[in-house]
């Protein structure tokens, strides 16, 4: 079955390629900028939930010599 819709809808080398190029231009140009900009998201929030988590420790011991 599958034979013969190939035999019937050949694909040729030329409009392979450019389907292929159109592909890389899209994940180049669209993808791969929204995955750096996930990672580089995800790094600051784990940078502030550090800071976060030192700010903690030290406003417990203002508090502790406040009171």
């Amino acid at each position: 079955m599958n034979l013969n819709r190939y035999k019937f809808h050949p694909v040729s080398p030329d409009r392979y390629a450019q389907a292929r190029d159109k592909i890389l231009h899209h994940l180049l140009w669209n993808i791969l900028p929204v995955t750096v900009m996930l990672v580089l998201l995800g790094w600051v929030s784990l940078q502030a939930g550090k800071m976060i988590d030192a700010s903690k420790t030290s406003s417990n011991v203002a508090v502790g010599l406040a009171e």
